[in-house]
């Protein structure tokens, strides 16, 4: 069999990545039978490792097995995906054992979540479900527990291929939920932000999935009307963090948010439709907080990079903003915003200058072109930073707590 005449008995790691790309190319039967192999070592040493290191031996074996196969249905053939999954309920067990065990170490963790990445894409919904809700609370008892971010990642390829299942709605509910509470509980201030960039970046990504494959569970489940509220506050918090990585992943996200209410109402799904409602009332609450917070940033809390970032930026979440709301309402938030900037932050008549540069005759308003709506923020924003060295000042204000 071509499987033997390449493997042999032999169980070396190397030897096993060598030829896992090759089980794609095997009948269903010789495929089978090759997973078989060279999973079964797997199975014997996670019953009793010798170390952690052979534990994450094992683990990149697995790893390198899932994502060499493709996905169930596209590249292999179903009963292979059957013949895996198998495989891996015998190993469960175990793997959560050790996981409980091992969950504060980082290397474990990474190479833990790299594995159930492929894995969960590898078996697809179809097979990924049966064993979901074991894996979602798991995902959230060990980042409680170890604070981790490689288990927010991991969690959030589970919510993109759950999505759709309907039966996994309460467990992808609970699961952000959890991860929610835990996330603000270490993120409370501007330092823990600050010191923990890897898991508000990972956190921003882990919601940023249930707005892209599931937006109406975030956002329009009066469940998680509150958490929705959490992670918005928390956003808006995070923006003005001196953290790049941190800043960025809150921007995404509010993009991402905002990009719901940009379709035609007529071509929305009933899901997207009652996610932009949900949208729609954080930004009724949360409107005044997030201009005060826009115009800290761009008066000068944060580097002028932040203001017109070529893929996340404050204005373009202005622009974004602009399209979304009436224009009275946006007009009254501009106005909230500036005027909550202390005067040691720039003077009156720039602030005047930028009213018009916005709503004038010829302003940005009418204008929706990011590159018009760049030149006036930071045009504004330089304005700001040279009044305050030539005064002596700067933007200090705002919340030092979410």
């Amino acid at each position: 069999m071509f499987f033997r005449e390449h493997f042999g008995k032999s169980s070396h790691h190397t030897t096993h990545l060598k030829y896992t790309k090759q089980v794609r190319r095997l009948n269903a039967t010789d495929a089978k039978e090759a997973l078989r192999q060279l999973l079964a070592p797997c199975s014997v040493t996670l019953k009793n490792p010798k170390s952690i290191e052979n534990v994450i031996l094992i683990l990149e074996t697995m790893k390198s097995v899932f994502s060499s196969l493709g996905r169930v249905g596209r590249d292999v053939d179903r009963s292979v995906g059957e013949t895996v999954y198998r495989m891996m309920e015998t190993i469960w067990a175990d793997l959560t054992r050790l996981s409980n065990q091992h969950c504060k170490n980082a290397k474990f963790a990474e190479k833990l979540c790299g594995c159930h990445k492929y894995m969960i894409r590898f078996l697809g919904s179809e097979y990924f479900k049966h064993f979901a809700q074991s894996f979602c609370k798991q995902m959230a008892d060990l980042f409680q527990k170890s604070g981790q971010s490689s288990f927010l990642y991991a969690s959030g390829i589970a919510v993109e291929s759950l999505s759709n299942v309907s039966e996994a709605r309460g467990m992808l509910s609970q699961m952000l939920f959890h991860f929610t509470n835990t996330v603000l509980s270490i993120c409370s201030n501007e330092n823990s932000v600050r010191n923990n960039p890897d898991i508000t970046e990972d956190f921003f990504d882990f919601c940023g999935r249930y707005v892209k494959y599931c937006p109406d569970l975030l956002l329009g489940s009066p469940n998680l009307e509150r958490c929705a509220a959490k992670i918005f506050d928390f956003a808006i918090f995070s923006l003005r963090v001196e953290h790049r990585e941190a800043n960025r992943s809150a921007i995404f996200f509010l993009q991402d948010v905002l990009k719901l209410g940009t379709k035609e109402k007529s071509n929305m799904s009933n899901n997207r439709r009652v996610a932009t409602e949900g949208m729609r009332k954080l930004l009724h609450a949360y409107s005044p907080k997030l201009a005060e917070m826009f115009f800290i940033i761009i008066a000068g809390s944060l580097p002028v990079q932040r203001v017109d970032d070529e893929d996340a930026s404050i204005t373009r979440i202005l622009l974004a903003l602009c399209k979304l709301l009436p224009a009275e309402q946006f007009h009254k938030m501009i106005e909230f915003g500036l005027s909550k900037l202390p005067k040691e932050s720039v003077p009156q008549q720039e602030k005047q200058r930028l009213m018009n540069d916005f709503f004038g005759d010829r302003g940005v308003f009418r204008n929706p072109n990011i590159h018009a709506w760049n030149r006036v923020t930071v045009s504004f924003a330089r304005s700001c930073r040279r009044y305050q060295r030539r005064n002596g000042s700067s933007s200090n204000s705002g919340s030092k707590k979410p």
